[in-house]
């Protein structure tokens, strides 16, 4: 009996069916075992599954480098929108109380 990949598998429980694994139907992508564990004793299915999981863990390191660094301007933005917000306001303040100056006069 030829045995699924975890992709493989996750995709039967994604169309809605489960799998059978080690005398276990499973039902739920969360409840699969680990690449890793379905890579135990075949080296070469395991130095496979390390390779890809370095892949993902490099991928995942520059998703994070671009979300940290979109969220560092988007935290400078918000700050310099703040400062000019505030600028806005003592200008406006003091305009209006120049106005009222000249209203009294």
């Amino acid at each position: 009996m030829a045995q699924l990949t975890r992709a493989e598998m996750e995709a039967v429980i994604r169309g809605g069916g489960s799998v059978i694994y080690k005398g276990r139907v499973l039902s739920k992508i969360e409840h699969l075992p680990s690449a890793v564990d379905l890579a135990a004793g075949d080296p070469a299915k395991l130095n496979a599954t390390v390779d890809d999981l370095d892949t993902q863990i490099k991928a995942l390191q520059e998703q994070r480098k671009t979300a940290a660094a979109a969220q560092a301007k988007a935290d400078k933005d918000a700050k310099a929108a703040a400062r000019e917000a505030e600028k806005n306001a003592e200008t406006s303040g003091a305009t209006d109380s120049n106005s009222t100056e000249t209203s009294e006069s």
